[in-house]
């Protein structure tokens, strides 16, 4: 199968919150971002000032270079690479950190494991177009999720405490379609 793996959230904890928050002694947490966009102030509830520097860790390459990895997932992406799939990584990094990215994952899973490593824009569709030469798709964007259901991928969405911006697609795509598996990591996934 052609399983393709987004990268935030999904392989690596995505901690950008728990991080500034530290910068400032404050106590916010992954779990408080109850939308996919980050500066909807009314629903995460964040100042702006706060967001505005979390945007900015999305274009440091030392930052997004040196996520860590969930646990399970290099021990299940191993397992299916012997069993034959071929996994492809699509994210939608900024371009800024796309070498830091490439470097991230040659380093925990070495050069040439995936067959290709993808990078997108970040707008509603840019997904849709490499979903269509996929089997399965492991996300936990909310848009990516509806659209890799929508055309009739396997997917497997990963929803946990550090996803809740998720939580409503999630149900929505698990009501409408029958292709959509809630995971709260990839080491949960069976293939």
């Amino acid at each position: 199968m052609n399983i393709g793996i987004d990268i935030d959230n999904t392989m690596y904890h995505l901690d950008v919150i728990e991080h500034v928050s530290k910068l400032f002694g404050l106590s916010y947490k992954s779990e408080d971002v109850k939308h996919w966009v980050y500066d909807k102030q009314r629903i995460n509830g964040f100042p702006k000032y706060f967001t505005d520097i979390v945007y900015a860790y999305f274009d440091n390459s030392e930052y997004m270079g040196n996520l860590k990895i969930y646990d399970g997932v290099k021990d299940k992406l191993i397992k299916w690479k012997k069993d034959g799939h071929e996994l492809y990584v699509i994210s939608a990094r900024k371009p800024s950190v796309h070498i830091a990215t490439i470097q991230m994952l040659n380093r925990d899973f070495g050069v040439g494991f995936f067959n290709s490593i993808q990078f997108v824009e970040h707008k509603t569709n840019s997904k849709l177009d490499l979903f269509k030469n996929l089997d399965v798709s492991v996300d936990d964007n909310p848009k990516d999720l509806e659209n890799a259901c929508y055309i009739g991928l396997k997917v497997y969405a990963i929803n946990n405490k550090y996803t809740k911006y998720n939580d409503s697609k999630v149900n929505e795509c698990i009501q409408k379609y029958n292709n959509c598996t809630i995971v709260s990591s990839i080491g949960e996934i069976i293939l």
